[in-house]
C-alpha cells in the first residue's frame, strides 16, 4: 500500500472520529426489492461560529443474493466557508476502485422547510473523473409531532469517456419525533451506455449516537 493511500485512509478515520465525538449522525436504512443500503450524509461546522467543518457522504450497498454486487463509497471532506452558503472542500474518496483525493465546491441552503445542496467535484488522479451531487429536501409540518418529508438526491459521476455511474434517489414519507420513514425509489445507471436498475422499497432515517 502506497504512502498516499495510507495517509488517505487515516484521514478518513480521523474525520469520522472528529464527527462522531459528541455529535449525532443521521443514518438512513433503505430496503428495496433488489438490494439494501445504508447511508449517512452530514454537514457539520466544528463550532457554531467556525468557517471550517466536515462533509461526510458514506454509503454501503448490500445485495440480497450476489455478494459480488456489494459496494461501498466513503467520502470525507474538510470544507471552509468563503461566502455565506458557498464552501471550498477537499478530502478523500474511498471505494472499491481505491482511494482518491478529491476537491470541489459546495453550495448549501438550509431553512426550517427547505434544504438545497449542490456539490461539483473532481477526483484527482491520472485519469480524473468528475461528479455532481444534488439534494433537494422539503419538510411540511402537519402538527407539532408530524412532518411530511420529500427528498430527491441525484448523483452523477463521469469522465472523458462518458458516464461512470449515476443514481437518482427519491423519498417520500413522514417524520415523527425526528425519525423519518416512508417509501423509497432508487434508480441506478452504470457505464457509458447504461440501462436503468430499479430498486423500490421503504426507508428509515434516524439520528444515532
Amino acid at each position: 500500500m502506497s504512502m498516499l493511500r495510507k495517509l488517505s485512509i487515516a484521514f478518513i478515520f480521523l474525520l469520522n472520529g472528529i464527527l462522531v465525538n459528541g455529535q449525532t449522525m443521521p443514518v438512513e436504512l433503505m430496503m428495496g426489492n433488489n438490494y439494501g443500503s445504508v447511508n449517512f450524509l452530514t454537514i457539520r461546522n466544528f463550532s457554531p461560529n467556525s468557517r471550517l467543518g466536515l462533509f461526510n457522504n458514506n454509503t454501503i450497498r448490500f445485495d440480497y443474493k450476489d455478494a459480488g454486487k456489494n459496494s461501498f463509497s466513503l467520502q470525507d471532506l474538510l470544507y471552509v466557508k468563503i461566502f455565506k452558503n458557498l464552501r471550498v472542500a477537499g478530502g478523500v474518496l474511498c471505494n472499491s476502485g481505491g482511494v482518491m483525493p478529491t476537491a470541489g465546491l459546495q453550495y448549501v441552503y438550509s431553512s426550517k422547510k427547505l434544504l438545497f445542496l449542490i456539490v461539483p467535484q473532481v477526483r484527482i488522479n491520472k485519469n480524473p473523473s468528475y461528479s455532481l451531487l444534488t439534494i433537494l429536501q422539503y419538510k411540511q409540518e402537519i402538527n407539532d409531532r408530524i412532518k411530511l418529508v420529500g427528498r430527491v438526491q441525484l448523483n452523477n459521476t463521469f469522465n472523458a469517456a462518458g458516464n461512470i455511474r449515476s443514481s437518482q434517489w427519491m423519498r417520500i414519507g413522514m417524520e415523527v419525533k425526528g425519525t423519518q420513514f416512508g417509501l423509497a425509489v432508487n434508480l441506478d445507471e452504470k457505464g457509458p451506455d447504461p440501462s436503468v436498475e430499479n430498486n423500490i422499497g421503504i426507508y428509515l432515517k434516524k439520528d444515532i449516537l
